[in-house]
């Protein structure tokens, strides 16, 4: 129970969490990063660990989404989860920990949109982590302050673009249906005048082989 510090990184522990670790209410720092414990995460009671400074866990295979529990940690610094198989919303709770310095949840599948405060991205920079996570974003509205979380996408910014995809194929629509009516009436006006042309053409030129054969056969009879 006098525990303070457990360092088991770079391991190969493998199977889940043990509720053992949830009745550590001593231990100030928690490094168990680089193990391929996996499993979820969610069940645990982390706000036990009430005297927690450090708790590493990037880089282990974990699943779930993050508790909100750990939020109840008011003493936390320090606090990893990067690397991992984690998903759904990020607590906006964790934001708003008193003593936290460093937060990294990049390289995850957490989505939705980031809530913490203009405030908290002042403060932590590059110590929140948040990149390589597809579909999350954050406020567009952040993007003029100069605290935009680095390596994530404004939120509109995605329904802009695929507004103006659905525009551009509207109009390239209405741009064909246009081309499609503009060449079909000259194909149609066209098409009498070149018949009516080609139809006298063949008159004439009957006409004056009829010519041709009547003035042969006055010119037979006349010889004879």
């Amino acid at each position: 129970k006098n525990l303070t510090l457990l360092d088991l990184s770079r391991n190969r522990f493998s199977g889940g969490f043990t509720k053992s670790f949830q009745e550590m209410s001593s231990v100030e720092e928690l490094v168990l990063s680089n193990n391929p414990v996996g499993g979820d995460i969610m069940s645990l009671n982390w706000q036990n660990l009430k005297c927690l400074l450090v708790l590493d866990m990037s880089n282990m295979s974990l699943t779930g989404g993050i508790p909100d529990s750990i939020a109840e940690l008011k003493r936390l610094r320090f606090l990893g989860l990067n690397d991992n198989n984690l998903a759904g919303d990020i607590p906006p709770r964790i934001g708003a920990l008193p003593n936290i310095s460093a937060i990294y949840l990049n390289g995850n599948y957490l989505t939705g949109e980031l809530k913490f405060s203009e405030l908290f991205y002042g403060k932590m920079g590059r110590r929140f982590g948040a990149w390589n996570n597809t579909n999350l974003c954050y406020p567009i509205e952040l993007k003029s302050t100069g605290h935009a979380p680095y390596g994530v996408k404004p939120c509109q910014q995605e329904a802009t673009t695929l507004h103006e995809n659905i525009s551009d194929l509207d109009e390239k629509s209405n741009l064909g249906k246009g081309d499609l009516n503009h060449d079909s009436h000259p194909t149609v006006s066209l098409a009498f005048p070149s018949f009516a042309s080609n139809g006298l053409c063949l008159c004439y030129i009957f006409l004056c082989e009829l010519f041709m054969i009547a003035l042969d056969f006055s010119l037979t009879r006349f010889a004879w």
